[in-house]
């Protein structure tokens, strides 16, 4: 799945407008859940099925997560819209690496944190969004 960062990031933002009128962007990422990534790319197609996509946005006032379309990576329904004030302590384990990021994202009501990998390409994004988290920025390298 191919995606242009910015027109993805443009897609994100009219969604976020949608949910949330009036509210600013402050850094959004584009996530995976699941297992390692590349474990995912060693079993193919079948690990399509047992990875979801995400979006992750923190704006001025909320944390919101869109699921992402699988095929075309546009943002889709709002999995859940909690206020900042809401948000502390969502994030935690955050790990750094050379192809592949990762955080744990405590979603409302789940019993455990899940795991959201998140491309480097996203890096600078994921920096700023745990940042406004409050949650430890992954180390850069």
């Amino acid at each position: 799945m191919a995606m242009r960062k910015a027109k993805v990031q443009e897609q994100v933002v009219q969604a976020v407008a949608r949910s949330n009128p009036g509210d600013r962007l402050v850094a959004t990422v584009h996530g995976i859940s699941g297992p390692a990534p590349q474990l995912t790319m060693a079993f193919g197609f079948i690990m399509l099925f047992v990875v979801k996509y995400y979006f992750v946005t923190v704006t001025e006032r909320a944390v919101v997560v869109h699921r992402a379309a699988k095929f075309t990576g546009r943002p889709g329904d709002v999995v859940f819209n909690l206020p900042r004030e809401q948000a502390h302590g969502i994030a935690s384990e955050v790990r750094h690496g050379r192809q592949w990021n990762s955080f744990r994202l405590l979603f409302p009501g789940a019993a455990k944190p899940t795991r959201i990998n998140v491309a480097a390409p996203w890096a600078n994004d994921l920096g700023r969004l745990l940042s406004a988290l409050g949650a430890a920025a992954p180390a850069s390298g």
